[in-house]
């Protein structure tokens, strides 16, 4: 039924459309999914408007090698309310791993009702977790616009060749 609108030599065209499509809703998909998976944007969010600073102990400091380049790792311990929590925070700037390294302290920012959720204060997580989203999102929108308009210029081409075989 597809194949009945579309002239021979524009079948390409479609098919690489089609793909296109798919490529750009998968990566859209995957990069929604990942920013917002296990609620770490919700939980970013929640961290901006109501979280509190505290200084935390630094336990271990490490670089830890991913694919050709290195990571710091930071382990970090603070206590809020009598409880003692303990983190591992990896993606941390590198002002805040010379800062542990240095002080054997870095500034935490928690949530005060479940100080469970928290990250260190100069995080580069939040940042990557909204561009993802937002690139996500607008992969997800174009993908959707490319299939609109493929839609839409298959519909009217067709209807301008059923138009055209009638008045004739």
């Amino acid at each position: 039924m597809l194949k009945q609108g579309i002239r021979r030599e524009d079948r390409w065209r479609y098919w690489v459309a089609a793909i296109l499509l798919l490529i750009m809703g998968a990566l859209g998909l995957y990069s929604t999914v990942a920013g917002i998976e296990s609620l770490h944007l919700f939980n970013e969010i929640r961290l901006r408007v109501a979280g509190e600073t505290t200084e935390a102990l630094v336990l271990n400091i490490e670089r830890v090698r991913v694919a050709r380049s290195s990571e710091p790792r930071v382990s970090y311990q603070f206590s809020v309310d009598g409880r003692t929590i303990t983190e591992e925070n990896r993606g941390v700037r590198y002002s805040t791993y010379q800062q542990a390294r240095e002080t054997r302290r870095i500034s935490v920012i928690y949530l005060p009702d479940d100080p469970a959720i928290n990250r260190p204060a100069n995080s580069t997580e939040p940042v990557f977790l909204l561009i993802g989203c937002i690139l996500g999102l607008a992969f997800l929108c174009y993908g959707g616009h490319i299939a609109y308009r493929l839609i839409k210029t298959r519909s009217d081409s067709h209807l301008q060749s059923t138009l055209g075989t009638q008045q004739k």
